[in-house]
Order: structure tokens, then C-alpha cells, then sequence
């Protein structure tokens, strides 16, 4: 069963200048995909683990899809990152 993630855990938005250097940039987004992947990371972890016994091949596509969302995030900040240069 899906549980939400109480709004007190959900992670804070960080604010940029406009005249952030493209290290700040990076940093600042490299900061909010990690918050976001430490608050998702345990309840996704214990809802695999309770999925596993009934469909194993479905657990393992959960993690996988966080993995693939992790590395998807970190590629579109990337861009926008690179697009404010």
C-alpha cells in the first residue's frame, strides 16, 4: 500500500540568484534532487519490501523507476542549468 509523505518531510525549495555562477547553479540543483531522493528513498525502500513477497518482478521496476527518475531529474537540471549560462 502507498503511503504519502507528510508535508513536514517533504523537502524545502531553495532559492537562486540571478546572478548565481554556473557552480552555484549546480550545486544549488545537485542539493535539491538529493533532498527530494533522501525523503522518497525510505518509504519507497519499504513499500518495495512489502511488494516484493507478492510480485517481485514489480518491486524491482519500482526501484528501478526511482533510479531512472533520479538520473532523469539530474539531466533536466542539467539543461536548465546549462541553458542560463
Amino acid at each position: 500500500m502507498l503511503r504519502s509523505i507528510p508535508f513536514a518531510e517533504q523537502p524545502q525549495h531553495r532559492e537562486q540568484s540571478p546572478q548565481s555562477t554556473l557552480p552555484q547553479r549546480t550545486e544549488l540543483a545537485t542539493m535539491e534532487i538529493e533532498d527530494r531522493a533522501v525523503v522518497l528513498q525510505k518509504p519507497l525502500e519499504r513499500t518495495a519490501g512489502e511488494l516484493y513477497p507478492l510480485d517481485p518482478d514489480a518491486a524491482m521496476a519500482l526501484l528501478m523507476n526511482f533510479s531512472d527518475g533520479l538520473y532523469l531529474s539530474a539531466m533536466e537540471a542539467m539543461k536548465r542549468i546549462m541553458a542560463k549560462q
